[in-house]
């Protein structure tokens, strides 16, 4: 399960708890031909996904240039074909040569399938085809309130007694605003 080279198991260190746009769970396995296979969610939708950490020893394991892949498959229905297909993109601005896109392409299609195969074998096939959960959304709503309000209590601290005129001009505000409607008018 885990080899000479990657040593650690489980989650990751506090600083390597992100992998591009993914949140890394807990570690699944170690393929020391591959790297480090985790459950993941993607930081923006949420949606689960396993994300391969590639061994930094293994040189035919770093990806050569960025692809984006995206595989859809179809059993037909009346009147259409099945059909599988592979959809291609590079980022603008790259400048990898075709060779390099064409083996980048092959060894993420390998990689896939090693994927596929992890999570067959560990039955994550199941929680990998659900939704993300609505208290996923909610535990990274949380997150971000507690950033502001760790960063709002840091500067209100460093910065009081502008903290205090800005509340102060706040309640102000809010208090002509709720006694607007109810004041007579002096000219009539």
């Amino acid at each position: 399960m885990s080899s000479p080279r990657c040593p650690q198991q489980g989650k990751p260190s506090a600083n390597q708890h992100r992998l591009g746009p993914y949140l890394l769970g807990p570690r699944l396995l170690t393929k020391p031909e591959v790297g480090r296979i985790y459950i993941a969610r993607h930081q923006h939708t949420g949606r689960p996904a396993l994300v391969l950490w590639p061994d930094p020893a293994c040189d035919d394991a770093q990806p050569l240039c960025p692809l984006e892949l995206r595989i859809v498959t179809s059993p037909g229905g009346p009147g259409e074909r099945p059909f599988l297909a592979v959809e291609v993109a590079r980022p603008v601005g790259d400048q990898a040569s075709e060779e390099e896109v064409a083996e980048e392409l092959r060894d993420a299609l390998t990689d896939a399938g090693t994927l596929a195969a992890a999570a067959l074998s560990n039955e994550l096939l199941p929680s990998l085809l659900m939704p993300p959960s609505r208290t996923w959304r909610l535990r990274r709503i949380g997150h971000w309130v507690r950033r502001l309000a760790k960063r709002t209590g840091r500067l209100a601290r460093r910065h009081w007694p502008l903290a205090v005129a800005v509340l102060a001009g706040a309640a102000l505000v809010a208090l002509v605003l709720a006694l607007l409607p109810h004041l007579r008018p002096l000219h009539r």
